[in-house]
């Protein structure tokens, strides 16, 4: 968690363990699915996480400070959920895209509570500019994942719903 009285340095570190938690999660979600268009997305995701830890290490070295490669504790317990589910769920879609919004619900927050943390944040232009871009990563995933439960919901019937009428 970002606090108020942390130099910008930790906390661009603590942006690069968020994005070091997502390389990880969206390289195990595209490993874990068998749905091309996931794995398409994720490794797209991982990606953009891996160009973001360039950017915030970058800046962390210009900032005199050494930039991490650790993960955070929330991530690795997310990640643990993630392949326990897909374990569970034989790689279900929905509880793959469940813990990816998990995921990103928790990057958005870190990323909000280090814009909040400093008046004078020297690089608040390139974390606004990921904090945006994580923003629509998360509304794509949770858009997938409300038409996957939509898509399921249709194809079972809700028992408990229907009224049977007993004729003899």
């Amino acid at each position: 968690m970002v606090t108020m009285d942390r130099a910008p340095d930790v906390i661009l570190n603590e942006l690069i363990a968020v994005q070091n938690d997502r390389v990880q999660a969206f390289e195990l979600a595209a490993r874990e699915t068998s749905d091309t268009d996931l794995r398409t997305l994720f490794d797209e995701l991982a990606s953009r996480s891996h160009r973001y830890c360039n950017e915030l290490s970058d800046e962390v070295l210009f900032l005199g400070g050494m930039p991490t490669t650790a993960s955070t504790s929330e991530g690795r317990a997310l990640r643990t959920r993630m392949e326990l589910a897909a374990a569970l769920a034989e790689r279900d879609r929905r509880a793959i895209l469940s813990s990816c919004a998990t995921g990103e619900y928790a990057a958005l927050r870190t990323y909000q509570e280090a814009l909040d943390s400093e008046a004078a944040f020297p690089v608040r232009e390139l974390v606004e500019k990921q904090l945006a871009s994580l923003r629509q990563d998360h509304e794509r995933i949770r858009k997938l994942r409300e038409s996957t439960m939509s898509s399921t919901a249709a194809e079972k019937p809700d028992v408990g719903s229907h009224s049977f009428k007993l004729t003899m």
